[in-house]
């Protein structure tokens, strides 16, 4: 069978040059579709079969006109299929247009949720919930699990704080272009990136291996969602977790979910600082034993040998360098670290990467950095955390790895790393952001853009 993928993001003359060799099988987005339609590279005229897949999510995106669109354009003597999670009126409703002597299939479930699921909630308050994450991440020593949060700002405002944070995040939304969202997949697939932070849409059909935790970092909406969330972990016979984080006031969502799904979600105490720290270097200690068995450490006692006769010890002994070393291993909790800009909000001060320096007394780029200018500014209300939340969010890149921001009026200028730049140029360039269509380009010393310069 010859089948053809037709989805926006994707060269579209790579698409139409695989549609001459006569498909039997076309799998398409709606958009596309309806480009190729006008184009005239896709033809209805001999179409047996159009089946529509999550119809239910494709109304609730929007595409109910364009459905309409190619529905109507197809043979009436064609086969129409509907799968949906749902059968609200909307779906009724298309049935009875499209639809002929239409026979309802419903398939019934067996068990809501699978056994092998360890399901907790922590009911913390809506500012603690990153802090919340971050300390269930860090005593559980999670090295896979996805996050679900409600919206696309959720979803980059968590991925920027998490990075910020030290861990290696990824987003995954709409909003992202199919390219961006296959390297992220494959970055997590390859384990890349420990903490995946999706919308429920963006995270359909998602099937990978070894996924430890599942955390609803917002409650869902819907009964149906938190079983589709949850099933990304505990697959194959292995165990898995998922915790939802709750505030006072969605404790009644909580209870319908349980009574949905007939399951126990037990409550989770939250570690506190010192037992993350604790665990850590407990989990430390167990690999620091694990390699000494393994004879992985062995070449490296020389070093210490050496370092003991050279005296470049300082007369330390051996205890007291294996507790720096582990103490340099384990590092600070990051469920304690503040986010930068907030340090400096509690301190008062105007974060020194919005204050203007004069253009003859900039010295450039960071060694190993590139510095890149961004089209928006003060103008568009975008603040020194927004741009770290932007470039975190949308290219992937750690948030503590972005250097020096500056903003002006219509124009900011970021530092990042000079093996980022093409990733964080082809990430965010031509994407919409408060109204504006992003340009990204390679900066040289910065510039001061004041109000004549503007005008």
């Amino acid at each position: 069978m010859r089948i053809v993928p037709v989805y926006g993001g994707q060269p579209i003359e790579r698409q139409i040059e695989a549609l001459r060799r006569k498909p039997q099988i076309i799998v398409a987005t709606p958009g596309r579709m309806m480009d190729h339609l006008r184009r005239r590279t896709i033809r209805l005229d001999r179409l047996k079969m159009a089946v529509l897949d999550e119809a239910d999510e494709m109304l609730n995106m929007g595409f109910r006109e364009d459905i309409d669109t190619i529905l109507e354009g197809a043979p009436s003597d064609r086969q129409t299929v509907l799968f949906s999670a749902t059968v609200s009126p909307e779906i009724r409703e298309i049935a009875d247009t499209y639809q002929r002597d239409a026979q309802l299939v419903q398939v019934t479930r067996r068990e809501v949720t699978v056994p092998n699921i360890e399901q907790y909630y922590a009911e913390v308050r809506a500012s603690e919930k990153m802090d919340a994450l971050a300390r269930l991440m860090d005593a559980n020593g999670y090295r896979l699990a996805i996050v679900f949060c409600d919206t696309k700002r959720a979803v980059d405002e968590l991925t920027a704080g998490m990075s910020a944070r030290g861990w290696a995040a990824e987003a995954l939304h709409g909003d992202m272009k199919q390219s961006q969202r296959d390297r992220v997949m494959d970055r997590f697939r390859r384990r890349a990136v420990s903490l995946l932070v999706a919308t429920d849409v963006a995270a359909r059909g998602i099937d990978v291996e070894n996924v430890e935790a599942v955390f609803n970092y917002d409650v869902p909406g819907d009964d149906e969602y938190y079983v589709h969330r949850i099933g990304r972990t505990g697959r194959n016979n292995r165990k898995g977790a998922a915790y939802t984080l709750v505030t006072r006031r969605e404790l009644y969502r909580l209870r319908e979910i349980m009574r949905y799904t007939k399951a126990e979600i037990s409550p989770a105490a939250l570690p506190s600082a010192a037992d993350v720290e604790e665990l850590r270097v407990r989990r430390r200690l167990e690999e620091a034993k694990e390699a000494v068995a393994s004879g992985a450490a062995a070449q490296y006692e020389g070093y210490l040998q050496k370092m003991l006769e050279e005296g470049s010890a300082d007369g330390a002994g051996l205890r007291q360098i294996a507790a720096a070393l582990l103490a340099l291993s384990v590092g600070g909790s990051r469920a304690e670290e503040p986010a930068p800009e907030k340090s400096r909000e509690r301190r008062g001060k105007k974060p020194a990467a919005v204050r203007k320096a004069r253009p003859s007394a900039d010295p450039g780029p960071e060694p190993g950095m590139v510095r890149l200018s961004f089209n928006i500014g003060t103008e568009n209300r975008v603040e020194a955390r927004d741009m770290v939340r932007l470039i975190a969010g949308e290219s992937g890149l750690p948030g503590r790895e972005i250097g020096k921001i500056s903003i002006y009026g219509r124009h900011a200028f970021a530092e990042v790393p000079e093996g980022a730049c093409g990733q964080v140029e082809e990430a965010l360039s031509g994407k919409r952001y408060r109204g504006r269509v992003l340009a990204v380009e390679h900066a040289g010393r910065e510039k001061r853009f004041d109000r004549s310069a503007r005008r």
